[in-house]
């Protein structure tokens, strides 16, 4: 019987890392694309709108 262990922690913040600067890039990029400057109540409204969970819960 093999046991699998849980990833070291430092692992999992480097891919949050990882994942936190892409997006960064993405909106930026979006940003200098369109030639307006980030905006973020534009963004925490397209988070609400979708539903997101980034927001924590629904509602609140």
């Amino acid at each position: 019987m093999k046991h699998f262990r849980e990833p070291p922690l430092h692992l999992f913040r480097d891919q949050l890392d990882l994942h936190l600067a892409f997006t960064w890039i993405r909106v930026l990029y979006r940003s200098w694309q369109t030639r307006t400057p980030y905006n973020e109540t534009v963004y925490l409204n397209v988070l609400r709108k979708c539903g997101s969970l980034l927001l924590g819960t629904p509602g609140a």
